[in-house]
């Protein structure tokens, strides 16, 4: 301290170290909740060596409540997102069997089922929509996770499960999507 001073004159006033002993904890990941980070603070304080012990618990709290806001934010969006999925594709394919309604109509009549002609139509969103919309939206989802954890030092990932499954809930929802549209619409151009 005499040395960074420069002025040695200036610490003579002060007879013992203004600055008191303190030590940095960090907790391991798994303890970064705020009920565990409040019993290590309470263990730590029990050592007759420790005059105070500061974490910001206040600070802690909110944090925790602020991210648990977020999860269910991220949550109800996703749900919205999906629904929103499903409908375009819905109003997207019955706008689309029309289109070739003769062919639907052709092979009504030669005595092909309806699950036979919905086949195609079912394919062909799983492809365009699940398939090939999720592959493009997830590089784009989980390039930004790696760079949101980078930044905020954060554990969890928009995509928990991996890009895999949310390639499979995008074809989910886009099967699901189509055999809702098509069930109603071929029944209405029927035979």
């Amino acid at each position: 301290m005499r040395q960074q001073v420069g002025d040695p004159s200036l610490l003579d006033a002060v007879q013992d170290n203004p600055l008191p002993a303190s030590l940095r904890i960090r907790s391991k990941p798994a303890l970064l909740t705020p009920d565990s980070m409040d019993a290590a603070a309470h263990q730590v304080a029990a050592f007759p060596e420790v005059e105070d012990v500061r974490y910001g618990a206040e600070w802690v709290r909110r944090l925790d409540q602020l991210g648990a806001g977020l999860r269910l934010g991220t949550l109800v969006i996703g749900c919205i997102v999906a629904l929103a999925v499903v409908f375009v594709l819905h109003n997207t394919i019955r706008l689309t069997v029309p289109t070739r309604r003769q062919q639907v109509e052709v092979m009504s009549r030669l005595g092909a089922t309806d699950g036979f002609i919905a086949w195609p139509f079912v394919l062909e969103a799983m492809f365009e929509a699940g398939a090939v919309g999720a592959a493009g939206a997830g590089p784009w989802c989980s390039g930004s996770s790696r760079h949101w954890r980078r930044i905020s030092s954060a554990s969890r990932s928009c995509l928990p499960y991996g890009r895999r499954a949310f390639m499979a809930a995008a074809v989910a929802l886009a099967w699901f999507a189509a055999w809702l549209a098509l069930s109603r619409v071929l029944r209405a151009i029927g035979p």
